[in-house]
């Protein structure tokens, strides 16, 4: 995102007419006032940034290790579990199974 020196002599160009001759050497310490506040305060944002994400990605470790680790269950093992459970329960029937006629079994 360079400046050409072409582009440069149009902007001095264009800034001698504007502002004159005696004007320019104010006007450039202004601008380069600006450009460094702009800098310091871009550079104050990514590091508060960082801070932050820092932070969250903390939280998020804290949070993740409050949650207790359980090994993947395959869909075998898942629906052994579910009919041994649903064995325990009665009579192998939910307890909103109907029968064929539509009706609570």
């Amino acid at each position: 995102m360079g400046i050409s020196m072409g582009e440069v002599l149009v902007i001095l160009f264009f800034a001698l007419l504007a502002f004159g001759p005696n004007q320019i050497p104010k006007v450039a310490r202004t601008l380069g006032r600006i450009a460094r506040e702009f800098k310091r305060i871009s550079w104050e944002v990514r590091r508060a940034m960082a801070e932050i994400e820092r932070e969250v990605e903390k939280e998020t470790k804290e949070i993740a290790d409050l949650v207790p680790k359980k090994p993947p269950i395959s869909l075998d093992e898942l629906g052994k579990e579910l009919l041994q459970k649903d064995q325990q329960t009665g009579d192998g029937k939910g307890k909103d199974s109907k029968d064929d006629s539509g009706r609570d079994a």
